[in-house]
């Protein structure tokens, strides 16, 4: 350990599984130089205070966190427990339109320099809009014939989603990107799509925010990251 970080192999050491250090902790605070040629994004490392806080809230420890420790973790925009759900948003709407997301994937090259190509981020968030538009016919059967007919659909949704997911949500989850996708679910039946759409109504309404309870612009936040976790609100 060092400078208040932690390695995965330290963590192995501490006793936790690799699923759990996918699943739990995510997105790492820093990394280490690669130590293999193989690795070429380098080595995860991990906040102690965070470690702690995830050790006593999934039962790896019963040592209860100092309140410092509590107080990082609730201003922290990183995960410290077990996701309540997770979705793929391209690996879904794939298994229902096959061939539907190499089209979204090839607008996502980027030159190192350059960056993208002028006008591949609009048109991708066109692409999404289809395809969450196929994924909600899937789901409730074809009665969208275009996005401006989810949208109102979405946000007639949300009240009713909140009541069947958990009354609780608006107060005690936040919506963040999964970086990791070993650990996020690949189902596709309809339920599964059905849950999606209600899920992500709650942020399309602004009733599940992040972290830092910003609105999350659906939309954009699919561009940027299509794999997505829903998490206890900090540290409670």
């Amino acid at each position: 350990m060092t400078d208040g970080l932690i390695s995965r192999d330290e963590l192995l050491e501490r006793g936790w599984t690799l699923h759990q250090i996918f699943a739990v902790l995510d997105e790492p605070e820093d990394r280490l130089p690669s130590r293999h040629w193989y690795n070429k994004i380098g080595e995860p490392l991990y906040s102690i205070n965070r470690v702690k806080v995830a050790e006593f809230r999934i039962g790896l420890s019963s040592e209860r966190p100092t309140d410092h420790e509590w107080v990082s973790c609730e201003i922290s925009k990183r995960s410290n427990s077990f996701p309540i759900l997770t979705f793929d948003f391209q690996y879904l709407a794939e298994k229902i339109t096959p061939g539907s997301t190499k089209i979204i994937n090839s607008l996502r090259i980027s030159h190192p320099r350059y960056g993208r190509i002028p006008g591949t981020v609009d048109t991708e968030k066109e692409l999404i809009k289809i395809r969450l538009i196929e994924i909600a016919n899937f789901a409730f059967g074809d009665q969208f014939d275009d996005y401006v007919v989810l949208q109102k659909f979405l946000s007639n949704r949300n009240i009713w989603a909140q009541q069947m997911l958990s009354k609780k949500w608006h107060q005690n989850v936040v919506v963040r990107p999964a970086h990791y996708g070993n650990y996020v679910s690949k189902a596709y039946s309809k339920t599964a799509a059905a849950k999606f759409i209600n899920s992500i109504s709650l942020i399309y309404g602004g009733i599940v925010k992040s972290q830092d309870d910003t609105i999350v612009d659906l939309i954009d936040f699919l561009t940027d990251s299509p794999r997505i976790r829903f998490d206890k609100k900090g540290a409670l």
